[in-house]
């Protein structure tokens, strides 16, 4: 995957923060989200800040034309 290209980017591709899964981050949330996040999440995992995502494929614009992104997602951004 590419380096991120621009100071703004740069700054969405934190790493991991110094906050960690718990029990208590579920709060508030609905049961059937708090169960997958409890069987999926161990207690003690890092949280990411940000992810990176690259992806290809095709789409069709009165023909298949070949099709490619990158996005960085930071829920975190703008700080409030």
């Amino acid at each position: 995957m590419p380096e991120p290209s621009s100071p703004s980017e740069r700054s969405l591709s934190d790493g991991p923060s110094n906050a960690v899964f718990s029990d208590a981050a579920l709060k508030g949330l609905q049961a059937p989200v708090q169960r997958y996040l409890q069987a999926a999440t161990a207690p003690g995992t890092p949280l990411m800040t940000s992810a990176r995502l690259r992806m290809r494929g095709r789409i069709r614009i009165g023909r298949w034309l070949p099709s490619t992104a990158h996005q960085t997602l930071n829920p975190q951004w703008p700080e409030p």
